[in-house]
């Protein structure tokens, strides 16, 4: 009988703490996010608001509509991984979006969607998709991006000093300047290109995949990618001469900062990307290790036997 009882005992302690470990640990913000034209924020608390600029606080899955102009949108190392962000499109609202600058962020598998208004800035960024339809008068710098895509407009924007993995294609833009940057299959493209001097910049131009009218050439591909500092982030390059074979890929898995912080703004350099050595981000959780947890429970289920069975003896 008491050796039932016993065994009642450790098995009901064992299924409490397995149940309190099964309970999940804190995850990342999800949904759609606005912001608003008032300059409100909904769909999340993981935005925080000072004046223009509104800055991320963690990381979030889902997609960023901005529905204000002249705004800063502050990543601060975090990564939104879902659909990205979108600017409305001009059948949407009646007002356009201009002015908003987009730093500090990471988009690993969606993109920047912005259709009509310009004058928007990106920088410090790693980017999975930049498409910019019918806007104007954008500028792109110290960004790593996976493809850039003007369509039926891009007009008098300004591409330079970036990180291309894929490439650039445009439809309809014009005046459009791309000049110091790095492209990944340069020297797939060109394997007879060589450095001019110690200047980091390549002896042969790179002629853009895609264009109509045709935007020129970038007359200073860089020959190694640039530093963005942005935070705890990496990416993969290939080496120095990528094999003729080689194929275009995604732009890899940045990893966000455990503690990120908004970075500064840093002159252009040539220099190889920063790859620092960094712990992959996981979910802080709660509650202790499982074998901890087990040894606390074996030692509870001993001494309750311990003292039963003393128990037992003095009767």
């Amino acid at each position: 009988m008491v050796s039932k009882r016993i065994k009642l005992t450790f098995i009901l302690i064992l299924l409490s703490a397995l149940t309190i470990i099964a309970i999940p640990a804190k995850s990342q913000t999800t949904g759609n996010i606005i912001i608003g034209s008032d300059g409100s924020v909904t769909g999340t608390t993981a935005i925080t608001q000072n004046s223009s600029t509104y800055t991320l606080t963690e990381n979030t899955t889902g997609k960023i509509t901005v529905e204000k102009s002249n705004i800063v949108i502050d990543g601060a190392g975090y990564a939104i991984n879902g659909a990205g962000i979108d600017f409305p499109t001009s059948s949407a609202r009646e007002e356009l979006i201009y002015n908003v600058t987009i730093r500090n962020l990471i988009i690993s598998t969606g993109r920047i969607f912005a259709n009509g208004g310009g004058y928007h800035t990106f920088y410090n960024n790693y980017i999975y998709g930049l498409e910019l339809w019918g806007t104007e008068y954008n500028n792109i710098t110290h960004c790593t991006i996976a493809s850039i895509n003007l369509n039926y407009g891009g007009s008098h924007s300004t591409i330079t000093e970036n990180n291309i993995i894929n490439g650039l294609t445009a439809f309809l833009a014009s005046n459009v300047t791309v000049d110091r940057n790095y492209w990944r299959f340069y020297l797939t493209r060109y394997p007879n290109a060589t450095e001019i001097g110690n200047t980091g910049i390549g002896n042969q131009p790179y002629v853009l995949e895609s264009s109509t009218p045709v935007i020129s050439p970038d007359y200073h591909p860089l020959m190694k990618p640039i530093s963005i500092p942005l935070t705890g982030s990496i990416t993969e390059f290939p080496t120095s001469t990528p094999a003729p074979t080689d194929n275009p890929s995604s732009i890899g898995t940045p990893t966000p900062a455990r503690t990120p912080s908004p970075t500064s703004a840093a002159s252009a350099t040539s220099s190889p990307i920063e790859t620092p050595s960094s712990t992959p981000y996981t979910i802080e959780s709660p509650f202790p290790p499982l074998v901890a947890v087990l040894a606390v429970i074996i030692a509870l289920t001993a001494a309750v036997l311990i003292a039963r069975k003393r128990k037992i003896q003095r009767k």
